[in-house]
């Protein structure tokens, strides 16, 4: 059934769902309900000071149904889109979603689909997301050591992080050999490539370290 809210004289329609977009936007302030309403309906939030609180908790109430896309349960399969997954590619993926998937779910999606997913129902950019944080935890897993997942848990969480776009900077210009004229050509190299790579890199960083502290201890 069609949502009309009429606020100062104008008609605003609910609608079924709201785009990803929309989410993305309503997710900066996600805990804000006049935010909300005023994403949902498309209006200026000037137009919202003439309501009352309690007309904007009512209208609140009927737009969150038009968030029902946020549960879609079915991933989308990515497998034919993530094979040609490029090394730059996965860091901007990676840098957006380790700030907030939800805020940069056009981004992501858009990244990873090719197309602009800006008026996408919410439901289907979320299934598409959904499989893209799935994939992305199976490489965090297969590359445990290399991410320092190991080290998290034995050392506890850090107090002061390293921004991720640093960390990712960092890991290009290893790949780069410290050669700034090389970044393109290092970004657009598949993925998977360029994880294992730095995967060896550290492995072999690790084992020289140990090796010199067990030549010192027979000192």
């Amino acid at each position: 059934m069609e949502i009309v809210v009429k606020i100062k004289g104008v008609e605003y329609i609910i609608p079924e769902e709201v785009t990803a977009l929309q989410w993305a936007e309503i997710s900066l302030l996600p805990m804000d309900q006049w935010h909300t309403v005023q994403k949902v309906l498309g209006c200026s939030r000037l137009d919202l000071v003439a309501l009352t609180e309690t007309e904007v908790q009512s209208i609140y109430e009927y737009a969150v149904t038009a968030l029902k896309g946020i549960r879609a349960e079915e991933a989308t399969d990515l497998q034919p889109y993530l094979d040609g997954l490029t090394f730059g590619q996965w860091i901007d993926l990676d840098v957006w979603s380790h700030h907030d998937a939800n805020v940069n779910i056009v981004k992501i999606t858009s990244n990873l689909m090719g197309v602009d997913t800006s008026e996408w129902p919410l439901s289907k950019a979320v299934s598409v997301l959904k499989g893209y944080v799935t994939w992305r935890r199976k490489v965090y897993e297969a590359y445990e050591n290399l991410f320092g997942l190991d080290e998290v848990e034995a050392d506890g969480p850090s107090d002061a992080p390293t921004p991720i776009e640093r960390v990712w900077y960092e890991a290009v210009m290893v790949l780069t050999g410290d050669n700034f004229t090389q970044i393109d050509t290092v970004t657009e190299k598949p993925v998977f490539q360029a994880l294992n790579f730095l995967a060896y890199k550290k492995d072999k960083a690790e084992k020289e370290i140990k090796r010199i502290k067990e030549t010192q201890r027979k000192l």
